[in-house]
């Protein structure tokens, strides 16, 4: 079972100061807004060739335009303790924002489960999105996985990982509830301790073709197809578990953006 961590999305209006995908000082995100749709509802007749044909240009930039424009859901360096996931600690994990990042410290002591921190995206669903972001191994005392996960909702997503001694996978997670993972795609470890990592991570849904998964630790590609895939993501989140504790990730500058699907 994995144990999570968030702020669940208010039901009053977003706070129109707050950054795309970071939450304001008091650690809440945006709310979900309703996402625009039917940009362009339509014209008054204009008169002669010219002014037809300017309608049809201009009707098909707007139903172009959400399809092809990209849209930054979460950025974040996590600077001045404020950022997108949630500070707080129980026995077995603290995340804070200290030393101009975003920690997840496993405590020391027998293996706790699996941890992840989420967040949601501020206007719902999308249908692709890759995500970025830098971790610093600090300290740790065992072997250890940790990755970014792709959320189709509460309870299922996809995973970008890697381990204490390199390599990369691809995992899917039907249910974190029950903690059952199946390996899409792996990169065998090289035995390298892991310190610093880059992981890029872009999910595309399928709708009625398989799911498309292509991630990177620090530049070593791994790839995957899931024919029954999820169609569309929610949120982004941190996610680690070890054989036993401390382990303390610090990451940074994190960026989400939506994609064309």
């Amino acid at each position: 079972m994995t144990q999570m961590y968030e702020v669940p999305p208010r039901p009053e209006a977003a706070n129109p100061a707050t950054a795309a995908g970071e939450a304001p000082a008091n650690g809440e995100v945006p709310s979900r807004r309703p996402s625009r749709r039917g940009l362009w509802i339509g014209l008054g007749a204009l008169g002669g060739v010219l002014a037809a044909f300017l309608v049809l240009l201009l009707v098909g930039v707007f139903a172009v335009a959400p399809s092809v424009l990209s849209k930054t859901l979460v950025a974040s360096d996590f600077n001045g303790g404020k950022g997108p996931f949630v500070a707080e600690s129980d026995p077995y994990v603290t995340l804070a924002y200290v030393d101009g990042g975003y920690v997840t410290h496993l405590n020391a002591g027998s293996p706790p489960p699996p941890q992840m921190v989420r967040t949601w995206f501020p206007n719902g669903t999308v249908h692709a999105f890759k995500a970025q972001i830098d971790a610093t191994v600090r300290s740790s005392s065992g072997q250890f996985v940790f990755g970014v996960g792709a959320w189709n909702g509460p309870s299922a997503d996809y995973l970008l990982v890697t381990t204490s001694q390199g390599g990369a996978a691809l995992l899917k997670e039907a249910d974190a509830h029950t903690g059952d993972k199946t390996f899409l795609a792996q990169v065998n470890p090289t035995g390298v301790a892991t310190t610093n990592v880059h992981f890029t991570f872009e999910v595309r849904g399928g709708g009625n073709s398989p799911t498309e998964l292509t991630g990177a630790v620090n530049g070593v590609p791994v790839h995957a197809t899931d024919p029954n895939g999820f169609d569309s993501f929610s949120g982004v989140g941190l996610w680690i578990t070890a054989q036993t504790g401390p382990v303390d990730i610090l990451w940074d500058n994190i960026t989400v953006t939506g994609l064309n699907s």
